[in-house]
Order: structure tokens, then sequence, then C-alpha cells
């Protein structure tokens, strides 16, 4: 199949004429000129005159005949190298590495718009320093654990898509702990909830925060922090390593 795609190629650059170099162009325009005895003959004749002390005269047609195989030849052997080229995976493998490539720093784009970085470290220092969360800032985590459940968001490349993935979890788990255990405490002035402490709080009695004090809570608030941090981190280490933004 590759030989018969090769053939009516070669075929087509030959008789169209499409000459893929110059090379090939002037040999073989030279040979036809030496069949019809044009003047080109004339030059030929006297350029291995002088050169060699040879008279080609009586020789024309075989002269020309033979600069037109080789021109042919030529082009053949310099067609089959570059169609070669062109069908090698390896030559193919830029290309698609590059389609992916550009997919994914597109999605990185519209992801960086949902959590970017500036956020990621207003947030942590915010709620870890007086166990306090904005309205909008939660709102703005449940909005990205939302969108991220869309598979425009889903990488082409498996290790980030792998951190991207992480990220999301450790995202949803500080969410859920920030619902069950953060409470503006029915005080509609305020635009902020605050943690809870265990006599306030009505998920208290959940098996995952029961019998646990104030202090207890505060350091699993560090914890789940400290976790979706690391997972951010990682991620955008990894956009960087991998997409150069």
């Amino acid at each position: 199949m590759v030989e018969k795609t090769l053939l009516r190629r070669w075929l087509e650059r030959i008789f169209l004429p499409k000459f893929h170099n110059s090379i090939t162009k002037i040999v073989i325009y030279t040979g036809l000129g030496l069949f019809g005895k044009s003047i080109l003959v004339w030059f030929i004749e006297l350029f291995v005159a002088i050169n060699f002390n040879t008279d080609i005269t009586d020789n024309d047609s075989l002269w020309g005949f033979g600069l037109v195989v080789v021109g042919l030849i030529y082009n053949l052997i310099s067609e089959e190298r570059i169609f070669r080229q062109e069908l090698s995976p390896t030559n193919a493998r830029p290309n698609t590495d590059q389609k992916i490539l550009d997919h994914d720093i597109l999605v990185f784009q519209e992801f960086d718009k949902l959590l970017d970085e500036d956020f990621v470290t207003s947030f942590f220092i915010k709620t870890g320093g007086s166990a306090t969360c904005q309205f909008d800032d939660q709102a703005r985590l449940e909005d990205f654990i939302g969108e991220m459940a869309k598979t425009k968001y889903a990488f082409l490349t498996e290790v980030i898509e792998n951190r991207r993935s992480t990220l999301v979890e450790c995202t949803q788990d500080l969410a859920r702990f920030l619902m069950y255990n953060f409470d503006s405490l029915d005080n509609s002035i305020l635009t902020y909830s605050k943690m809870c402490r265990p006599e306030d709080n009505p998920y208290a009695n959940r098996e995952e925060y029961q019998d646990l004090d104030y202090n207890e809570l505060y350091r699993m608030l560090q914890q789940q922090l400290l976790k979706m941090k690391k997972a951010y981190t990682d991620f955008r280490f990894e956009i960087k390593n991998s997409l150069y933004v």
C-alpha cells in the first residue's frame, strides 16, 4: 500500500510536472535538451571537449538518455526518502504532542479563571489564620468543584490530569469540612462564617467530629488546608513543567 502511494506520488511529480528540487530539474532538462540537439548540446560538447579533450558529438542520444535516467533515478530516491520520513512515527509525534500541548494550555487558562494562584494563597492565609471563611470564598470553592465535573476541564496529559483529580478531591474534602464546621451563627450582618465550637455546632454529633474539642477541630482544619495546598502546589508545578506556563 505504501509502495503504491509512493509510486503514484512520484509519477504525479514527474509528469504534472512537480519537481521537488532543482537538481532533478536541471539533469532531466539537460537530457531532454540533448535529445533535441538544442543549443544546450553545443555548450556541453564544448565543455567536455575543453576539459576532457573528448568528442561526444556522435553520442548525443546516449548522453541525453543517460542524463534523463540519472535524473529520474535521483528523483525517485529523493522522493522515497522524504516519503518515508513523513510516514515515520517519530516524525509525526511532535505534531501530535504539539496539539496536546495546545489543548492543555487552553484548558489551564479556563481552569485558572476558577482557581488562580492569588486566590488560593489568600484563602489559605485568611482561613487558616483566623478559622474564618468569607462567604464569597466558600461559594467560589463550591463553584470550582461543580465546574470540575465537566469534561472540558480534563487534561490530555496524564500526569497533569492526575494532579488535577487529586486537587479536586482535596478541595471537596475541605469544602465538606467548612460546610459542617463553619457557621455564621445566624448573624445576617456578617460576610463570613467561622468555625463553631462543638457546643454550638449542629453537626457535632457526626462520627468524624464526635468528642472533638475546638483545638482538635482547628488542627483538622489546618490538615485539610495543608492537603489542598500541597495538591495545588503539585498541580501548578506539573503545569509549569509540562506546559511551560
